[in-house]
């Protein structure tokens, strides 16, 4: 009886450990391998995962009629004149507090979480800032008069080269395209660089662009390659069952503002997703999110250097939770 007892406790001292050091990687390490999941186990729209995870909006207020200049939590300064404001059926009578809601996206992270493409007119773009703004009076949506434009100081450490100024064409809520803000308005100011004090009265390098309607805005560059003016395509095949309902994959440029998504082609099987062309010689990060039913999300994610020859690359996803894809996209 006593050898049967010491038996069992030796297996439980022997299992519990064991048990208990399995759920504790579980849970550190999200082990889970998704090539076991079903079509119906990933029916999930990224784009509400990403969505979810966007950055919050922030928000100023003020009297209407009145002029006003603020900063963005990004150090950018936007001045508002005096009576900049009408409702969208034109009346210029306004009175009470305006709310204006504004969405900088500087990181990389960011253009993900914010779904933003990287081209305009099938050329690719290096971003220094992108802007969102919404403006409401007492619940009711506004616009800004005819004539009328916000200044947008964006600082930058050093002044590298002209910068342009795009205006969002926006599809179901997200911007499918950037038209040339020239293209839009054709009294469209130029981006130029100027000095800004801070709120603490430091100077800083700064451009100057004057968005005229409210909106996406984007001031970027097009991208040059120092290293080789070749260009190439990378296609990326994600597991079983991922597709572009569920995933989203992004080309991240490790040494310049530029992330551009991955379109999906529908081929034999499950379809692949494939990139506009890029520049040879990058170093770049291969970025997948994923979202599937019962609030799972998924990531993947591969370095490489861009090659003269068009790429394929299988790229594995794991599950991990949302903390830890936001962590993930605030480190790019």
């Amino acid at each position: 009886m006593k050898k049967k007892m010491s038996m069992r406790l030796r297996w439980l001292f022997l299992t519990i450990p064991t048990a208990l050091l399995f759920v504790g990687c579980q849970k550190d390490q999200d082990v889970f391998i998704p090539y076991e999941l079903g079509a119906e186990d990933l029916k999930g729209q990224v784009s509400n995962l990403l969505d979810d995870i966007a950055s919050s909006t922030e928000v100023f207020q003020w009297e209407v009629n009145d002029a006003h200049t603020f900063f963005t939590r990004n150090g950018s300064r936007l001045a508002v004149p005096a009576n900049a404001f009408m409702t969208l059926d034109g009346s210029e009578s306004l009175e009470g507090q305006i709310e204006l809601k504004i969405r900088e996206v500087i990181h990389k992270g960011e253009m993900i979480k914010f779904q933003l493409p990287a081209q305009t007119s099938g050329r690719l773009l290096e971003s220094l800032s992108a802007l969102h703004i919404e403006a409401s009076l007492n619940g009711q949506p506004l616009a800004l008069r005819t004539g009328i434009s916000i200044d947008w100081d964006i600082p930058a450490e050093e002044f590298t080269g002209d910068l342009n100024l795009y205006y969002g064409l926006e599809e179901d809520g997200y911007v499918a395209t950037w038209a040339g803000a020239t293209e839009v308005y054709i009294d469209q100011p130029p981006v130029r660089a100027i000095k800004i004090l801070t709120q603490e009265g430091e100077s800083l390098n700064a451009y100057k662009a004057q968005p005229q309607q409210l909106g996406w805005w984007n001031c970027s560059r097009f991208t040059m390659s120092e290293v080789s003016p070749e260009e190439m395509n990378l296609k990326v095949d994600l597991p079983l069952h991922f597709d572009d309902q569920n995933s989203a994959v992004y080309l991240v440029f490790e040494n310049r503002r530029t992330v551009v998504p991955l379109d999906w082609n529908d081929i034999e099987l499950d379809g692949q997703f494939s990139s506009p062309l890029v520049p040879v010689g990058e170093d770049i990060i291969v970025v997948a999110i994923a979202k599937g039913t019962l609030d799972r999300s998924f990531l993947g994610f591969q370095s490489l250097t861009t090659n003269r020859a068009s790429q394929t690359l299988t790229l594995p996803l794991f599950q991990r939770s949302l903390h830890t894809i936001q962590q993930y996209l605030g480190s790019l």
